[in-house]
């Protein structure tokens, strides 16, 4: 949508109430208010569009300060919160032609880990080399999360494949317990789909896997490794 046909409106941002507003194409503005200095004068701090910044991650933020204290928020989160309704209380947001610095409202959407992993994937948004880096990266984060979770909800999280996630925890001298990739309901969702005609790579796209572990899986169900 041409963001010169469409009328700019503002929300107030959630915990920055008389601060800070954001709009529905992606703009912040400071609100003029009536402050007071260090020696008891009163003064108006003027109001205006503050100046986005994009950061290493290629996501535009912006910092706000309130009491003293500055925060780095992304601004399509800014958005979404403000103006994206979210009935399933889905945990991500997901630019739609993929441009991390497009946030009008009309390019965000709200998604799941998983959901936001298949975009990704499908778009090529996350080449396996970028990815890796990502995620070695962010090891100990992972190997905190390999406490509670498995590698594939991980891989989930972080928008990659689970064998990624695997060989990090496996270099840093954890040894990754081999199970069934997929659930006894799941395996049987992914065979049925194979029977109704839907190749092994869609499948794999919509489970954020390789065609190969689709094959694989398959195979074990048919001898009896999910019983």
């Amino acid at each position: 949508m041409d963001q010169r046909k469409q009328i700019e409106t503002w929300k107030d941002i959630e915990n920055y109430e008389g601060y800070y507003q954001v709009s529905n194409l992606g703009r912040i503005k400071r609100l003029e208010r009536k402050m007071i200095d260090n020696r008891n004068r009163i003064f108006i701090n003027k109001g205006g569009i503050l100046k986005l910044k994009v950061g290493n991650s290629g996501y535009k933020y912006v910092n706000l300060s309130k009491n003293g204290k500055v925060k780095s928020k992304t601004v399509h989160r800014l958005v979404g919160l403000a103006f994206l309704e979210n009935k399933n209380n889905k945990r991500c947001i997901n630019h739609k032609d993929g441009i991390k610095t497009n946030n009008n409202i009309s390019n965000l959407e709200w998604v799941t880990y998983k959901e936001n992993s298949i975009h990704a994937l499908e778009n090529g948004l996350i080449p396996l080399k970028e990815s890796y880096m990502i995620v070695k990266h962010n090891k100990n984060h992972i190997i905190d999360l390999y406490r509670r979770f498995s590698t594939q909800e991980i891989a989930e999280m972080y928008g990659t494949y689970y064998r990624l996630i695997s060989e990090v925890l496996k270099e840093e001298g954890i040894e990754v317990k081999k199970k069934n990739l997929f659930s006894k309901n799941e395996i049987k969702k992914v065979k049925e789909m194979y029977k109704n005609g839907i190749t092994q790579k869609e499948i794999s796209k919509i489970y954020n896997v390789r065609s190969c572990d689709i094959s694989r899986s398959l195979k074990k169900e048919r001898e009896g490794g999910y019983n």
